[in-house]
């Protein structure tokens, strides 16, 4: 009887291990390298964290896009998560998890985003033209002028200034269908009244969100009080 038992239990473990080696999980995906332009002709790596309990060496796949930017790579067995990569030590894109044998991206960008935006102040205090406004230049440096500007009193509502490229290349990697409790990229824009007082921590903050190829202008708001 345990001869039997032996033989059913062989073939099923057989069986299982023929179906785990036939399995074939695909990641596809278009790298692009602006927000029109795909990233013909390019190298680009799928990466599987290693870890674990015995662990095992991350995997590397490997892929080359076509001239349209696609790309697809396959493996033999299951995973969810991974991250796409331009080279070994780059990531462009970290998946947290992603179920199913066909895993589909979508468009990956290469590229850090960007922002445009209108900055406005909400003048709840007006102060006088002895008093200072310092706020972060988001564009700096790529529009030539410093990295914190400023503006005298006193202060009224409406536009300040205008920034046409704000760069964010702290957002990479970015990460795919993040929870909805998570922000997105974004920027952060310091501002104070007159000089830095670390004491009683006078400085204020927003947050400018960018989203990859937004095309219209945001408005920042500055709440003077």
């Amino acid at each position: 009887m345990n001869y039997f038992i032996s033989i059913i239990t062989t073939i099923v473990l057989l069986a299982a291990c023929t179906k785990h080696s036939n399995k074939e999980i695909t990641v596809t995906g278009r790298l692009m390298q602006s927000c029109d332009s795909p990233a013909a002709n390019m190298d680009g790596i799928i990466r599987l964290p290693g870890g674990g309990i015995l662990s095992k060496p991350s995997t590397s796949l490997e892929f080359t896009t076509d001239e349209n930017g696609y790309f697809k790579v396959t493996h033999d067995k299951s995973f969810s998560q991974f991250s796409v990569r331009t080279s070994a030590n780059h990531s462009v894109l970290d998946v947290t998890s992603l179920g199913g044998d066909e895993k589909e991206l979508g468009e990956v960008y290469v590229f850090p985003p960007s922002v445009s935006y209108y900055l406005t102040l909400k003048v709840d205090s007006a102060y006088s033209e002895f008093d200072t406004l310092h706020y972060r230049n988001a564009g700096f440096p790529h529009d030539g002028r410093e990295p914190w500007l400023t503006k005298i009193g006193p202060f009224t509502d409406g536009v300040i200034d205008t920034v046409s490229f704000a760069l964010n290349p702290g957002a990479l990697p970015m990460q795919h269908n993040p929870p909805d409790h998570l922000h997105g990229p974004r920027i952060l824009l310091s501002y104070h009244v007159n000089e830095y007082d670390s004491w009683n921590d006078n400085e204020k903050k927003v947050y400018i969100p960018t989203p990859h190829c937004q095309e219209e202008y945001q408005t920042v708001t500055l709440v003077i009080d």
